[in-house]
């Protein structure tokens, strides 16, 4: 909880984490990874349409939050209901994989823990194969906070290793069935 807290303050909620002699690099999306990020996101939301669940898509804008959080906070791409429990909050991307393992920014992680915090929402990446149609990997944000900080490709990252995070075959489970199994994936873990 402490890292939650410590996020929506603006201070750095993840385990390891140092100060870098590395200024993290700011770039925009490629064409094609903008065409990814798309593609991901369609794809999500054709599942969501198919499960019948009730979601709402939020589209990134230039101000997102006052001006005290301006740069420091994101939303997810999509709030989902799940009925009489709450909503679940979706981060949706294109998955960066290497060596086994799942990438995630630092920045995106810190930002997104924000808007959960304050929003007291359960935020998950929704990580998209786009090389297997209807397969994603669900990644609780909240695993990604107590993750070891990496260089990679001049971007502070965090990884998360494949077979810990929750494989989707969308085509053959629908969004509740999912939350269904993955609850149950979770409490046989702990």
């Amino acid at each position: 909880m402490e890292a939650i807290n410590s996020a929506a303050k603006g201070g750095s909620a993840l385990a390891g984490s140092r100060h870098l002699t590395h200024a993290p690099v700011m770039a925009q999306l490629s064409p094609e990874l903008h065409v990814l990020a798309e593609n991901a996101e369609a794809e999500f939301r054709t599942w969501l349409n198919r499960s019948g669940v009730a979601y709402i898509s939020i589209k990134q804008a230039p101000v997102v939050a006052p001006g005290f959080l301006h740069g420091r906070i994101t939303h997810p791409d999509y709030l989902v209901g799940v009925p009489h429990s709450g909503i679940l909050a979706f981060a949706v991307k294109p998955a960066e994989i290497h060596d086994g393992h799942l990438i995630f920014e630092k920045d995106n992680i810190e930002k997104l823990s924000r808007f959960a915090s304050l929003f007291k929402l359960t935020a998950y990446f929704a990580c998209v194969d786009p090389g297997r149609d209807g397969h994603l990997w669900w990644v609780p944000m909240l695993d990604l906070l107590s993750g070891e900080l990496e260089w990679r490709a001049e971007r502070e990252v965090v990884t998360a290793n494949l077979s810990k995070a929750y494989a989707i075959d969308t085509g053959q489970v629908s969004f509740l069935d999912a939350v269904l199994h993955y609850s149950s994936h979770v409490l046989e873990s702990a």
